[in-house]
């Protein structure tokens, strides 16, 4: 077991996914909002999220938290 190798996977997951609730909640939304603008905004969130499965880079909201991981020796 590599646990940097599985923190930094958790970290990469946790910044680049949605669970399905959210995501069906988000599709959901845009399908009814009758607003143009809003339904806009709502559809460049959903590519957003597109982006960052694709890429593994973070969602809109991460962006610019950077995730560091230092590995300190035993001495």
């Amino acid at each position: 077991m590599d646990i940097v190798n599985d923190i930094s996977k958790s970290i990469v997951e946790a910044s680049t996914k949605l669970s399905d609730d959210k995501l069906r909640a988000l599709e959901r939304a845009i399908e009814m909002e009758t607003n143009e603008n809003a339904a806009w905004c709502l559809s460049q969130i959903l590519e957003n999220y597109n982006v960052a499965q694709d890429t593994k880079f973070p969602l809109c909201d991460d962006t610019g938290i950077a995730h560091v991981i230092v590995e300190i020796g035993s001495e």
